[in-house]
């Protein structure tokens, strides 16, 4: 036996609403759930409703803004209600009603509008097993008033949030030493698991709570599997029974769909807590959300398997996903002495995944379940944009065989493509196992440098500065890649960044303190093996680290320089004193050598001019230096030379 548990946190989906009682924003314990078996003496049903259990005279509160469409009265305190719809027209529309309301107490009346919070009447006391509830459900009908409750056609718990619940449901042995029972199909005839042939029925036994120690409550999800000994699903997972849906009044038909009823399997639901018990028919399904009669005609055809070994996988989740999963093995014993059957047991490539441009090889796994050696043609499709076949041949029972399929050149367009692969044998007498289906993302990688932020323009010579680029996913995955970034002087630091598709983010670098005076490239680099286009990966840029003489302010206020931009023989320097005080005007090479001083002393306030002949300097690039007290400005000059 194996059991696992899983516990999941689910945001609902869609407009959540509060609860319908104080305090509204918290979760309330539930008595009966959507779906809940329900005898109590006369004729079992499916609960249409749940019951959210509360005090008596609690005020039932309006989740939602709305008409009031029924006010039905029952003729007692405890048979009463209201219901609350989306519509004050005439056609069909949904709503929710609040029902064991005491008729005393209800404030409201039919054509009145309602708010959120708004009270609608006071929880009848209930006369057995102090069980107050509102029973709480989610209609649906015409007219604008209702003269009876329409359908009941959704289970309201999902829309409600919080819908905190940590109680997991617990699987327990359904049957003498057995975790499931097993009879034969829409029978009371059990079958030991060491001896399970024809169709039969698997079922279930499982204790759930919402939010309550005492009251057992119906399951919200179940989940069957069937596979073989070597990890083969030859019953793929899927969902058999969901309470969503619409339920019927007070019927007996559902629930002799969803419930085992017998002397064996006795589900049993009333006022006794410690008597409720659940036996679930796992196998009554054609696999939708909607509870009918003609479920009870499936069933697991155990025939259509080899004889042998099987784990039978049952999972059980509630609204709030928290989720658990139990097996047991069981030998199927049809004594079927010659058969011919093969199957696809998975697809084993394309991936999950598939990068763009790159050339891949379908393969798939096989299994001969027969009694004869085989040979047939295998299909592997691909979406539209890939479509082959391959042959086994002399296939021996009993045994797994892996097959190769064409290269793959992914040259299609980015998205999600289906995969199907399945056998073909035209005397194959189990068609349930030929075909596996999945799903490959065709994934484009691409990641680059979108521009280098800091450090750009004139920077101090030994005044630290956190280099830091912008870098982007153009791809259509989101992608872990390494971030480069470089300066000419030496400095270079990598780090690694998570990026999603289709965003950018800034990455910022250890702190770089600049010692050599010139220009210097600066340049960011994306690493990324997948990278499908390297052109964007790089960017670069340049700084000027300028010399530092005393106290300097990179933006100086009042500070004003005038000058031709090239200059070529000579030029005028034209610059503003604010006041008196010391004047150096200096040119330096790209190096940062001294080539000129233009002025330097004692200046008297307002503008001020100084010469500059460069008739005898080299071609190139040099830096203007203004000091006026401990106001600085750096200039870049270009000396073009006569």
């Amino acid at each position: 036996m194996r059991h696992f548990v899983v516990i999941l946190s689910l945001a609902t989906i869609g407009l959540a609403l509060p609860w319908p009682h104080y305090p509204q924003d918290q979760p309330h314990p539930v008595g009966n759930s959507w779906g809940n078996y329900q005898n109590y003496g006369s004729s079992p049903y499916c609960h249409n409703g749940q019951d959210i259990m509360t005090g008596p005279l609690v005020p039932a509160l309006a989740i939602k803004r709305g008409y009031v469409k029924g006010i039905f009265l029952g003729g007692s305190p405890m048979y009463n209600g209201v219901t609350v719809a989306d519509s004050a027209g005439a056609a069909f529309c949904s709503g929710y009603m609040y029902y064991h309301i005491d008729n005393s107490t209800i404030v409201v009346q039919e054509g009145d509008t309602v708010e959120v919070g708004d009270t609608l009447g006071q929880i009848a006391y209930w006369s057995v097993a102090g069980f107050h509830h509102d029973h709480f459900s989610k209609n649906r009908r015409s007219g604008v008033t209702w003269p009876d409750y329409g359908s009941f056609y959704k289970n309201p718990l999902p829309d409600l949030e919080p819908d905190d619940d940590s109680i997991i449901p617990n699987f327990l042995n359904a049957y003498t030493g057995q975790r499931f029972a097993i009879c034969r199909n829409n029978t009371s005839t059990y079958l030991s698991k060491d001896s399970v042939y024809g169709t039969v029925d698997v079922i279930c036994r499982l204790d759930e709570r919402i939010n309550h120690r005492l009251w057992k409550v119906a399951v919200f999800k179940l989940r069957l599997g069937v596979r073989d000994t070597f990890g083969n699903y030859v019953v793929p997972t899927q969902t058999t029974i969901q309470m969503t849906d619409s339920l019927d009044g007070y019927t007996a038909q559902q629930s002799r769909v969803v419930y085992k009823q017998d002397g064996t399997c006795p589900t049993r639901c009333n006022y006794d807590s410690l008597a409720r018990a659940y036996y679930y028919i796992v196998t009554n399904t054609d696999y939708d959300s909607v509870i009918e009669s003609t479920d009870s005609l499936a069933g697991w055809n155990t025939a259509a398997h080899a004889d042998g070994n099987y784990w039978v996988m049952v999972t059980a989740s509630d609204e709030h996903g928290n989720a658990v999963t139990d097996s047991m093995l069981v030998k199927v014993r049809n004594g079927i002495a010659n058969r011919h059957d093969v199957g696809c047991t998975a697809i084993k490539s394309p991936a999950a995944m598939t990068d763009s441009g790159s050339t891949v090889v379908p393969a798939c796994s096989l299994y001969n379940y027969g009694t004869y050696t085989e040979s047939y043609s295998v299909r592997m499709l691909v979406g539209s944009v890939y479509d082959q076949a391959a042959s086994i041949a002399d296939h021996a029972p009993g045994t797994s065989r892996y097959l190769l399929f064409p290269d793959w050149v992914v040259n299609c367009a980015p998205g999600t493509y289906a995969l199907s692969c399945s056998t073909r044998l035209a005397s194959d007498t189990n068609r349930a196992n030929d075909r596996r289906a999945g799903s490959t993302q065709v994934a484009v990688h691409d990641v680059g440098a979108i521009a280098i932020v800091t450090p750009v323009g004139i920077v101090d010579s030994g005044v630290p500065v956190i280099p830091s680029a912008r870098v982007r996913n153009f791809g259509t995955v989101s992608e872990s890649f390494v971030v480069e970034f470089s300066i000419s002087d030496g400095y270079i630091r990598s780090l690694s960044r998570t990026v999603p598709a289709g965003t950018d983010t800034l990455v910022q670098f250890a702190a770089w303190t600049p010692q050599t005076v010139g220009t210097w490239v600066t340049r960011c680099t994306t690493r990324l093996a997948s990278d499908v286009r390297h052109l964007n990966d790089k960017v670069e840029d340049s700084v000027v680290v300028a010399p530092q003489t005393g106290v300097a302010e990179k933006s100086p206020v009042g500070l004003t320089i005038t000058l031709p931009n090239p200059v070529r023989s000579a030029a005028t320097v034209c610059y503003t004193v604010s006041q008196s005080g010391n004047v150096n005007v200096k040119l330096y090479d790209a190096a940062g050598r001294p080539a000129m001083i233009l002025a330097a002393g004692v200046q008297k306030a307002g503008w001020q001019t100084a010469e500059m002949r460069v008739g005898q300097l080299a071609a190139g690039i040099y830096w203007l230096n203004v000091e006026i007290g401990t106001t600085r400005s750096v200039r870049k000059v270009v000396v073009a030379g006569e």
